[in-house]
């Protein structure tokens, strides 16, 4: 996931279009990877993928970059928000408080709000809300199905 946000950016620092070209197709390997190891693929095919992305992020010469990149944390610890990959954020209540200010801070512009208080009236640029009213019982998974 680190990768696949450095990527993106190196690609706009660049004027090189091949050297763009080529990080275009690293994010390809890196999302075959990231695929790879979120739907169960067995030990192999992660193993390949990873040495495949690994490659790839050498042959640009970002493999320090991207150690110096994992260093950071990945969230504070008092973030309302947290990147769970690119363009997916997970936050609490509290993200919504100070007029929406961390949401247009990261330039969020859809929301899903799955709790159980009522649907809340969100700003002009959140452009689109599912809220599902749900409550947190025993039952409510059986309620939902």
């Amino acid at each position: 996931v680190l990768a696949q946000e450095l990527l993106p950016q190196e690609a706009l620092d660049v004027d090189d279009v091949a050297y763009a070209a080529k990080i275009h197709a690293a994010l390809g390997v890196v999302d075959a990877l990231r695929q790879a190891a979120t739907n169960s693929s067995g030990r192999v095919l992660v193993g390949l993928t990873r040495k495949n992305a690994e490659e790839a992020i050498a042959a640009l010469e970002l493999t320090d970059k991207l150690a110096q990149h994992m260093s950071k944390p990945l969230c504070g610890r008092h973030d309302l928000c947290h990147q769970v990959m690119p363009g997916l954020l997970v936050g609490g209540w509290a993200a919504l408080g100070n007029k929406f200010a961390e949401l247009k801070r990261r330039g969020v512009t859809h929301v899903v709000s799955i709790l159980s208080a009522e649907q809340r009236t969100m700003p002009t640029f959140i452009r689109g809300h599912l809220h599902l009213q749900v409550d947190d019982k025993e039952d409510a998974a059986s309620e939902l199905a």
